[in-house]
């Protein structure tokens, strides 16, 4: 049986990594397994600070406050944001309610919505993008949170200061509001920032590396093994195919810039509205394709611009087809020999 033994502190090395090296390696497995440790020091002080900053939820602006804690000074900082990926989410929904729409346009025709125009389906401009724009509102609305930073401002000799190791000691309060803690939350902060900065750098070479001995870029999953003297490194990659949802929001409803120009980024329904009354400039700066105009078809009744239903949705489908961005995921494995 093997005896344990319990550890009441550690200290530990800032990585190198500097290179492709044996001891490189080595410090990126012992970096993955201590950046955990080497963060407690400002995770704990960090939550301690931000809960003396008072707000009401949930929160709509910037708030900042000064903290002092002995000669350390700093600002507490909280920014409203979201949960992601929120644009995910809009567009899946409303996705959904297209989807349903041609598959019951009874109901958009009682909300005045829908028009059959010959053989085919037509909805309103204005209630696709109202219905995207809700989507986007309510999407956001729920996935409401708060980024939360410490800002160090003092001591100034501390503030850019990155030490060469840090000893976490388990049985200490971080969170207690002291001076010792703050100097230790902002070498923490410190260290860590480093220490990932180097492994960042690390991965980077390893897969242009790993890349160079595959001899092109995967089309599926690549492992290469790294044989070092006491266990092998084995490094994954996967090629994945990232959603790029926000551009694909902003292609259906950005809104036009006030001074219209040739190389203007419009959202498709919002040129749909403006087609209205502007065609011929649309045309002219060449906002507006044959294609464009074949996959909408859209015509103005009661002066509300209508769109075919099933480009609406065709062209809804072929962006989220089109706004892919190829990626490589990485990972990485410890294989004892």
């Amino acid at each position: 049986m093997v005896k344990a033994n319990i550890l009441r502190q550690q200290t530990i090395l800032l990585p190198s990594m500097a290179s492709l090296d044996e001891d490189s390696f080595k410090d990126f497995v012992r970096w993955s397994n201590e950046v955990g440790a080497a963060s407690i020091p400002h995770e704990q002080f960090k939550a301690a600070a931000i809960g003396q900053v008072s707000y009401t939820a949930p929160l709509e602006e910037v708030i900042e406050q000064e903290l002092e804690a002995g000669g350390v000074k700093m600002i507490a900082k909280l920014t409203p944001t979201y949960f992601r990926p929120p644009y995910s989410d809009v567009l899946d929904k409303f996705g959904a309610y297209l989807f349903i729409t041609k598959a019951h346009p009874e109901r958009g025709i009682e909300n005045d919505g829908l028009k059959k125009i010959g053989d085919e389906m037509y909805i309103s401009v204005d209630l696709a993008l109202a219905s995207l724009q809700q989507e986007r509102d309510k999407v956001f609305k729920e996935k409401r949170n708060v980024k939360k930073e410490l800002v160090f401002l003092a001591p100034e000799e501390l503030v850019d200061y990155i030490p060469e190791s840090v000893t976490i000691i388990y049985n200490t309060n971080y969170g207690a509001f002291t001076e010792s803690n703050a100097r230790a939350a902002l070498q923490s902060k410190n260290f860590v920032a480093k220490g990932n900065e180097a492994a960042k750098s690390f991965k980077e070479r390893l897969l242009n590396d790993s890349l160079a001995i595959i001899g092109d870029t995967p089309k599926q999953m690549e492992v290469v093994d790294y044989p070092l003297k006491n266990f092998i490194f084995r490094h994954s990659i996967i090629p994945e195919r990232t959603p790029e949802n926000k551009d694909i929001y902003y292609a259906l409803a950005k809104p036009a810039p006030t001074l219209i120009t040739a190389g203007s980024k419009i959202g498709d329904y919002q040129l749909l509205k403006l087609w209205k009354d502007y065609p011929h400039i649309l045309e002219t700066k060449r906002l507006i394709t044959p294609e464009f105009m074949q996959d909408y078809s859209p015509k103005v009744i009661d002066d509300l611009v209508y769109a075919r239903l099933d480009g609406v949705l065709d062209r809804f489908l072929g962006y989220r087809e089109k706004f892919i961005k190829p990626t490589l995921n990485q990972r990485f494995n410890v294989v004892p020999m």
